[in-house]
C-alpha cells in the first residue's frame, strides 16, 4: 500500500496473485485485492486462479510454471493490462488469441 501511495496515480500497476502450497498464500492474495480496490490505476492479475485451473502446466515442484504454463502466465498479465487500458481509455480491448505452447 505504501509503495502504491508513493508512486501515485499516474503510473499503471498490475499486481499478480501468487500460487503455492504455503498457508499464507490465500491471505496474501486477499491483501492484494484489498490494496488494489478503489485504485483506478491498479488491477490484479489472478495468476492463482488461472494456474489452479491448470495445475498440469506447473513444473514438478508444483509451484513454477512450465514453458506452456509461462504462456498462461503471460496471457493472465496481458488480460490485466487490457483491463487497465479499457479503464483509462474507455475503449474496449479485443485480445487476439495467443499460441498456447
Amino acid at each position: 500500500k505504501r509503495v502504491l501511495d508513493l508512486i501515485g496515480t499516474k503510473r499503471m500497476v498490475v499486481l499478480v496473485t501468487i500460487y503455492g502450497r504455503a498457508s499464507w498464500i490465500d491471505a496474501a492474495n486477499a491483501s492484494l485485492s484489498r490494496i488494489a480496490a478503489g485504485r483506478d490505476n491498479v488491477v490484479v492479475a489472478d495468476w492463482h486462479s488461472a494456474i489452479s485451473a491448470h495445475p498440469e502446466l506447473l513444473q514438478s515442484d508444483g509451484i513454477h510454471p512450465s514453458i506452456t504454463g509461462a504462456h498462461l502466465f503471460a496471457k493472465t498479465i496481458r488480460a490485466a493490462l487490457a483491463q487497465l487500458s479499457e479503464r483509462h481509455t474507455g475503449v474496449k480491448v479485443t485480445l487476439k488469441e495467443l499460441p498456447s505452447g
